[in-house]
Protein backbone atom coordinates (compact mmCIF):
# COMPACT_ATOMS: atom_id res chain seq x y z
CA UNK A 1 0.00 0.00 0.00
CA UNK A 2 1.47 3.37 -1.20
CA UNK A 3 1.67 4.91 2.50
CA UNK A 4 2.94 8.60 0.71
CA UNK A 5 -0.01 10.10 -1.42
CA UNK A 6 1.15 13.56 -3.69
CA UNK A 7 3.38 14.69 -0.30
CA UNK A 8 4.86 17.82 -1.26
CA UNK A 9 7.23 18.73 1.45
CA UNK A 10 9.70 16.60 0.20
CA UNK A 11 12.70 18.83 0.43
CA UNK A 12 15.00 16.24 -0.57
CA UNK A 13 13.93 15.99 -3.93
CA UNK A 14 13.05 19.86 -4.37
CA UNK A 15 16.62 20.75 -3.38
CA UNK A 16 17.92 18.44 -5.54
CA UNK A 17 17.24 19.82 -8.48
CA UNK A 18 17.40 22.86 -7.25
CA UNK A 19 21.05 22.23 -7.32
CA UNK A 20 21.01 20.93 -11.30
CA UNK A 21 18.26 23.71 -12.42
CA UNK A 22 19.99 26.06 -14.58
CA UNK A 23 19.59 29.86 -13.81
CA UNK A 24 17.04 31.43 -15.92
CA UNK A 25 19.18 33.29 -18.82
CA UNK A 26 19.29 37.47 -19.34
CA UNK A 27 16.59 38.80 -21.81
CA UNK A 28 15.39 41.58 -22.82
CA UNK A 29 11.72 41.80 -22.10
CA UNK A 30 10.32 45.75 -21.97
CA UNK A 31 8.06 45.41 -23.96
CA UNK A 32 6.22 42.86 -21.73
CA UNK A 33 3.61 43.34 -20.57
CA UNK A 34 1.85 45.82 -22.62
CA UNK A 35 -1.82 45.24 -21.86
CA UNK A 36 -3.29 43.87 -18.11
CA UNK A 37 -2.17 40.21 -18.01
CA UNK A 38 -5.12 37.20 -17.12
CA UNK A 39 -4.35 34.73 -14.41
CA UNK A 40 -6.45 31.57 -14.43
CA UNK A 41 -7.21 30.40 -10.99
CA UNK A 42 -9.39 26.98 -11.86
CA UNK A 43 -10.79 27.25 -8.15
CA UNK A 44 -13.46 29.40 -6.72
CA UNK A 45 -12.26 31.97 -4.53
CA UNK A 46 -10.95 31.73 -0.86
CA UNK A 47 -8.72 28.60 -1.52
CA UNK A 48 -4.87 28.04 -1.50
CA UNK A 49 -4.79 28.55 -4.89
CA UNK A 50 -6.51 31.65 -5.60
CA UNK A 51 -4.83 33.07 -2.32
CA UNK A 52 -1.23 33.07 -3.56
CA UNK A 53 -2.60 34.03 -7.13
CA UNK A 54 -3.53 37.07 -5.41
CA UNK A 55 -1.14 37.63 -3.29
CA UNK A 56 2.22 37.03 -6.05
CA UNK A 57 -0.34 38.81 -8.74
CA UNK A 58 -0.25 42.44 -6.54
CA UNK A 59 3.52 42.00 -6.42
CA UNK A 60 3.52 41.47 -10.33
CA UNK A 61 1.26 44.38 -11.01
CA UNK A 62 3.59 46.40 -9.47
CA UNK A 63 7.00 44.95 -10.32
CA UNK A 64 6.06 45.16 -14.33
CA UNK A 65 3.91 47.74 -14.34
CA UNK A 66 0.36 46.01 -15.81
CA UNK A 67 -2.42 45.26 -13.86
CA UNK A 68 -2.00 40.94 -13.11
CA UNK A 69 -6.11 40.25 -13.30
CA UNK A 70 -7.06 36.66 -11.61
CA UNK A 71 -9.60 35.03 -13.23
CA UNK A 72 -11.31 32.38 -11.08
CA UNK A 73 -12.49 29.46 -13.65
CA UNK A 74 -13.88 26.73 -11.54
CA UNK A 75 -15.25 23.74 -12.39
CA UNK A 76 -14.90 19.91 -13.10
CA UNK A 77 -11.92 19.79 -10.45
CA UNK A 78 -9.93 22.42 -12.24
CA UNK A 79 -10.15 21.13 -15.88
CA UNK A 80 -12.38 23.75 -17.27
CA UNK A 81 -9.72 26.41 -16.55
CA UNK A 82 -6.74 24.35 -17.23
CA UNK A 83 -8.02 23.77 -20.92
CA UNK A 84 -9.00 27.22 -21.66
CA UNK A 85 -5.34 28.10 -21.11
CA UNK A 86 -4.54 24.96 -22.77
CA UNK A 87 -5.86 26.65 -25.75
CA UNK A 88 -4.62 30.11 -25.19
CA UNK A 89 -2.36 32.50 -27.53
CA UNK A 90 1.15 31.60 -26.29
CA UNK A 91 1.89 35.19 -25.55
CA UNK A 92 2.41 35.40 -21.82
CA UNK A 93 -1.25 37.36 -21.71
CA UNK A 94 -2.87 34.26 -20.17
CA UNK A 95 -1.35 32.58 -17.62
CA UNK A 96 -2.53 29.58 -14.60
CA UNK A 97 -1.84 29.52 -11.33
CA UNK A 98 -2.78 26.02 -10.33
CA UNK A 99 -1.42 22.67 -7.98
CA UNK A 100 -0.82 19.31 -8.59
CA UNK A 101 -4.52 18.92 -8.63
CA UNK A 102 -4.87 19.05 -11.95
CA UNK A 103 -1.41 18.68 -13.05
CA UNK A 104 -1.27 15.42 -10.62
CA UNK A 105 -4.14 13.52 -8.80
CA UNK A 106 -6.71 14.95 -12.15
CA UNK A 107 -4.39 12.32 -14.11
CA UNK A 108 -5.16 9.43 -11.41
CA UNK A 109 -8.51 9.75 -11.50
CA UNK A 110 -9.84 10.62 -15.24
CA UNK A 111 -8.68 7.97 -18.70
CA UNK A 112 -8.62 11.15 -20.80
CA UNK A 113 -8.04 14.86 -20.08
CA UNK A 114 -8.77 17.61 -22.65
CA UNK A 115 -5.46 19.38 -22.06
CA UNK A 116 -2.26 17.41 -21.12
CA UNK A 117 -0.04 18.78 -18.30
CA UNK A 118 3.17 18.38 -19.48
CA UNK A 119 2.53 19.12 -23.21
CA UNK A 120 0.19 22.15 -23.05
CA UNK A 121 1.90 23.97 -20.65
CA UNK A 122 5.59 25.90 -19.87
CA UNK A 123 6.69 25.55 -16.15
CA UNK A 124 7.35 29.00 -14.65
CA UNK A 125 7.94 28.82 -11.34
CA UNK A 126 6.98 26.40 -8.02
CA UNK A 127 5.74 29.12 -5.88
CA UNK A 128 5.18 27.55 -2.48
CA UNK A 129 3.73 24.18 -1.28
CA UNK A 130 1.89 23.15 1.82
CA UNK A 131 0.98 19.93 3.90
CA UNK A 132 -2.64 18.79 4.83
CA UNK A 133 -5.06 19.06 8.11
CA UNK A 134 -7.51 16.08 8.74
CA UNK A 135 -10.45 18.84 9.52
CA UNK A 136 -13.57 17.51 11.14
CA UNK A 137 -16.98 19.21 11.81
CA UNK A 138 -17.72 20.26 14.95
CA UNK A 139 -20.18 18.06 15.54
CA UNK A 140 -17.80 14.74 15.41
CA UNK A 141 -17.52 13.22 19.48
CA UNK A 142 -14.09 13.07 18.44
CA UNK A 143 -11.19 15.18 18.91
CA UNK A 144 -8.15 13.49 17.06
CA UNK A 145 -7.17 11.36 14.43
CA UNK A 146 -6.98 8.57 16.66
CA UNK A 147 -10.33 8.85 18.12
CA UNK A 148 -12.29 9.05 14.82
CA UNK A 149 -10.44 5.61 13.69
CA UNK A 150 -11.44 4.10 16.91
CA UNK A 151 -15.12 5.48 16.93
CA UNK A 152 -15.64 5.85 13.24
CA UNK A 153 -15.64 2.13 12.46
CA UNK A 154 -19.42 0.94 11.55
CA UNK A 155 -20.22 4.79 10.79
CA UNK A 156 -20.86 6.27 7.98
CA UNK A 157 -19.17 9.52 7.30
CA UNK A 158 -18.68 11.92 4.89
CA UNK A 159 -16.13 13.87 3.43
CA UNK A 160 -15.40 16.91 0.82
CA UNK A 161 -12.89 17.59 -2.01
CA UNK A 162 -12.72 20.04 -4.99
CA UNK A 163 -13.70 17.48 -6.99
CA UNK A 164 -13.04 13.67 -8.14
CA UNK A 165 -9.40 13.45 -9.00
CA UNK A 166 -8.88 16.50 -6.86
CA UNK A 167 -5.59 16.48 -4.73
CA UNK A 168 -7.39 15.76 -1.60
CA UNK A 169 -9.51 13.13 -2.96
CA UNK A 170 -6.88 10.17 -3.61
CA UNK A 171 -5.65 11.03 -0.10
CA UNK A 172 -8.90 10.86 1.56
CA UNK A 173 -9.27 7.47 0.44
CA UNK A 174 -6.25 6.38 1.26
CA UNK A 175 -6.48 7.19 4.68
CA UNK A 176 -10.39 5.50 4.33
CA UNK A 177 -8.59 2.17 2.81
CA UNK A 178 -5.64 2.54 5.82
CA UNK A 179 -7.99 2.91 8.63
CA UNK A 180 -10.92 0.95 7.55
CA UNK A 181 -13.41 3.82 7.65
CA UNK A 182 -16.27 3.81 5.39
CA UNK A 183 -16.30 7.28 3.92
CA UNK A 184 -18.94 8.99 1.49
CA UNK A 185 -17.20 11.01 -1.29
CA UNK A 186 -18.92 14.70 -1.40
CA UNK A 187 -17.27 16.99 -4.05
CA UNK A 188 -17.31 20.45 -4.04
CA UNK A 189 -16.44 22.83 -6.72
CA UNK A 190 -13.31 24.23 -4.88
CA UNK A 191 -11.77 24.39 -1.20
CA UNK A 192 -14.08 27.45 -0.33
CA UNK A 193 -17.35 25.70 -1.09
CA UNK A 194 -16.29 22.78 1.20
CA UNK A 195 -15.01 24.55 3.86
CA UNK A 196 -17.96 26.03 3.91
CA UNK A 197 -19.81 22.67 3.90
CA UNK A 198 -17.70 21.48 6.66
CA UNK A 199 -18.46 24.60 8.92
CA UNK A 200 -22.19 24.10 8.30
CA UNK A 201 -22.08 20.51 9.57
CA UNK A 202 -23.02 19.50 5.70
CA UNK A 203 -19.97 16.85 6.04
CA UNK A 204 -18.16 15.48 8.08
CA UNK A 205 -14.66 15.35 7.01
CA UNK A 206 -12.26 17.21 4.91
CA UNK A 207 -8.67 17.44 3.90
CA UNK A 208 -7.29 21.25 3.52
CA UNK A 209 -4.24 23.01 4.04
CA UNK A 210 -3.89 26.03 6.93
CA UNK A 211 -4.44 28.34 4.32
CA UNK A 212 -8.27 28.09 3.95
CA UNK A 213 -8.69 26.56 7.33
CA UNK A 214 -5.74 28.19 10.18
CA UNK A 215 -8.60 30.79 11.37
CA UNK A 216 -12.10 28.20 11.18
CA UNK A 217 -9.49 26.02 14.04
CA UNK A 218 -8.35 28.70 16.00
CA UNK A 219 -11.77 29.96 16.43
CA UNK A 220 -12.77 26.26 17.51
CA UNK A 221 -15.59 26.25 14.13
CA UNK A 222 -13.84 22.76 12.84
CA UNK A 223 -11.74 20.38 14.51
CA UNK A 224 -8.01 19.62 13.95
CA UNK A 225 -7.92 15.99 13.76
CA UNK A 226 -4.35 15.30 12.90
CA UNK A 227 -2.03 16.65 10.34
CA UNK A 228 -0.72 15.25 7.26
CA UNK A 229 3.02 15.55 7.29
CA UNK A 230 6.00 14.10 8.46
CA UNK A 231 6.32 16.82 11.26
CA UNK A 232 3.71 18.81 13.29
CA UNK A 233 2.75 22.02 11.64
CA UNK A 234 4.46 25.50 13.28
CA UNK A 235 0.69 26.63 13.13
CA UNK A 236 -0.52 24.18 15.28
CA UNK A 237 2.36 22.58 17.10
CA UNK A 238 0.31 20.57 19.80
CA UNK A 239 -1.75 18.50 17.29
CA UNK A 240 -0.21 14.88 16.35
CA UNK A 241 0.53 14.11 12.56
CA UNK A 242 -1.58 11.44 11.51
CA UNK A 243 1.43 9.18 11.88
CA UNK A 244 1.66 9.57 15.49
CA UNK A 245 -1.89 8.81 15.53
CA UNK A 246 -1.65 5.20 13.64
CA UNK A 247 -1.24 5.55 10.57
CA UNK A 248 3.06 5.15 10.16
CA UNK A 249 4.39 7.44 7.04
CA UNK A 250 0.90 8.74 5.56
CA UNK A 251 1.53 12.34 4.31
CA UNK A 252 0.00 14.54 1.86
CA UNK A 253 -0.07 18.08 0.50
CA UNK A 254 -0.11 19.97 -2.77
CA UNK A 255 2.53 22.15 -4.78
CA UNK A 256 1.45 25.72 -6.06
CA UNK A 257 2.74 26.91 -9.01
CA UNK A 258 2.72 29.27 -12.23
CA UNK A 259 2.15 28.25 -15.91
CA UNK A 260 1.75 29.78 -19.23
CA UNK A 261 0.83 28.73 -22.50
CA UNK A 262 3.51 26.29 -24.26
CA UNK A 263 5.75 28.09 -26.31
CA UNK A 264 5.37 31.13 -25.01
CA UNK A 265 8.85 33.00 -25.98
CA UNK A 266 11.85 32.17 -23.17
CA UNK A 267 12.25 36.33 -23.07
CA UNK A 268 8.17 36.05 -21.16
CA UNK A 269 8.69 33.69 -18.81
CA UNK A 270 12.54 34.33 -17.37
CA UNK A 271 11.20 37.93 -16.97
CA UNK A 272 8.22 36.44 -15.31
CA UNK A 273 10.21 34.32 -12.79
CA UNK A 274 12.54 36.42 -11.98
CA UNK A 275 9.45 38.73 -11.19
CA UNK A 276 7.77 36.14 -9.01
CA UNK A 277 11.07 35.33 -7.12
CA UNK A 278 11.91 38.97 -6.63
CA UNK A 279 8.42 38.87 -4.99
CA UNK A 280 8.60 35.81 -2.92
CA UNK A 281 12.04 37.05 -1.82
CA UNK A 282 10.32 39.70 -0.28
CA UNK A 283 9.97 39.21 4.16
CA UNK A 284 7.09 40.85 4.22
CA UNK A 285 5.17 38.42 1.88
CA UNK A 286 7.45 35.36 2.80
CA UNK A 287 6.47 35.83 6.56
CA UNK A 288 2.55 36.58 5.80
CA UNK A 289 2.54 33.23 3.43
CA UNK A 290 3.76 30.92 6.18
CA UNK A 291 1.42 32.75 8.49
CA UNK A 292 -1.42 31.55 6.57
CA UNK A 293 -0.12 27.72 6.27
CA UNK A 294 2.05 28.30 2.98
CA UNK A 295 5.88 26.54 2.64
CA UNK A 296 7.71 28.93 0.21
CA UNK A 297 9.88 27.72 -2.23
CA UNK A 298 10.43 30.36 -5.46
CA UNK A 299 12.27 27.50 -7.68
CA UNK A 300 12.40 28.50 -11.19
CA UNK A 301 10.43 26.43 -14.29
CA UNK A 302 12.58 22.81 -14.06
CA UNK A 303 11.63 22.11 -10.83
CA UNK A 304 7.99 22.67 -11.02
CA UNK A 305 8.31 20.95 -14.55
CA UNK A 306 10.14 18.21 -12.35
CA UNK A 307 7.22 17.80 -9.72
CA UNK A 308 4.69 17.70 -12.59
CA UNK A 309 5.71 14.86 -15.16
CA UNK A 310 6.33 12.88 -12.02
CA UNK A 311 2.61 13.10 -10.76
CA UNK A 312 1.18 13.51 -14.30
CA UNK A 313 0.76 9.42 -14.64
CA UNK A 314 -0.83 7.38 -12.14
CA UNK A 315 1.30 4.83 -10.05
CA UNK A 316 0.62 1.12 -11.07
CA UNK A 317 0.19 0.36 -7.47
CA UNK A 318 -2.60 2.75 -6.88
CA UNK A 319 -6.06 1.42 -6.11
CA UNK A 320 -8.65 2.63 -8.55
CA UNK A 321 -11.07 5.31 -7.11
CA UNK A 322 -13.56 5.86 -10.04
CA UNK A 323 -15.88 4.27 -11.82
CA UNK A 324 -15.40 3.57 -15.46
CA UNK A 325 -18.52 4.52 -16.61
CA UNK A 326 -17.99 8.29 -15.18
CA UNK A 327 -14.07 8.46 -15.16
CA UNK A 328 -13.71 9.95 -18.58
CA UNK A 329 -14.57 13.64 -19.40
CA UNK A 330 -16.50 14.35 -22.19
CA UNK A 331 -15.60 17.54 -24.13
CA UNK A 332 -18.53 20.03 -23.09
CA UNK A 333 -19.01 23.75 -22.91
CA UNK A 334 -18.28 25.32 -19.86
CA UNK A 335 -22.15 25.77 -19.02
CA UNK A 336 -22.48 22.20 -19.01
CA UNK A 337 -19.97 21.28 -17.05
CA UNK A 338 -21.14 23.31 -14.30
CA UNK A 339 -24.75 22.16 -14.34
CA UNK A 340 -23.15 18.48 -14.16
CA UNK A 341 -20.79 19.46 -11.66
CA UNK A 342 -23.87 21.23 -9.71
CA UNK A 343 -26.53 18.53 -9.84
CA UNK A 344 -24.12 15.89 -9.02
CA UNK A 345 -22.55 17.52 -5.79
CA UNK A 346 -26.24 18.96 -5.27
CA UNK A 347 -27.67 14.95 -5.53
CA UNK A 348 -24.62 13.46 -3.67
CA UNK A 349 -25.42 16.02 -1.02
CA UNK A 350 -28.74 15.62 -0.30
CA UNK A 351 -28.10 11.42 -0.15
CA UNK A 352 -24.89 11.48 2.26
CA UNK A 353 -27.36 14.24 4.44
CA UNK A 354 -29.75 12.06 4.66
CA UNK A 355 -28.11 9.03 5.37
CA UNK A 356 -25.47 10.46 7.82
CA UNK A 357 -28.78 11.99 9.92
CA UNK A 358 -30.12 9.00 10.21
CA UNK A 359 -26.67 7.37 11.30
CA UNK A 360 -25.82 9.89 13.55
CA UNK A 361 -29.15 10.49 15.25
CA UNK A 362 -29.30 6.37 15.88
CA UNK A 363 -26.10 6.36 17.00
CA UNK A 364 -26.45 8.73 19.54
CA UNK A 365 -30.18 7.44 20.71
CA UNK A 366 -29.11 4.09 21.13
CA UNK A 367 -25.67 4.61 22.59
CA UNK A 368 -24.43 8.47 22.73
CA UNK A 369 -20.43 8.03 21.72
CA UNK A 370 -18.38 9.69 24.34
CA UNK A 371 -15.26 11.81 23.07
CA UNK A 372 -12.01 10.36 22.71
CA UNK A 373 -8.68 12.39 23.58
Amino acid sequence: MIQRLFTVPVFGLVLALLAIAPAPAPASAASYPERPVKVIVPFPPGGGVDVIARLVGEKLTIALGQSFVVDNRAGAAGIIGCELVAKAAPDGYTLLVTSSSTHGTNSAVHKTLPYDPVADYVPIALMTTVTYNLLGATKLPVNDAKGLFAWGKGQKLTYGSYGPGSVIHLPMELLAARSGLELIHVPYKGAGPANTALLQGEIDLLFDSGVGSAASIRAGSVKLLGVAGPTRSPLFPETPTIAEQGLPGFEAGAFFGLWARARTPAEITEALYRAVAAALAEPALRDKLIATGYEVVGAPGPVLGALGRGQAHPHPSWPPLWRPSTSSPRAVSKQESNAEDAEDSQRTRRKTKRATRAVHSSASSANPPRPLR
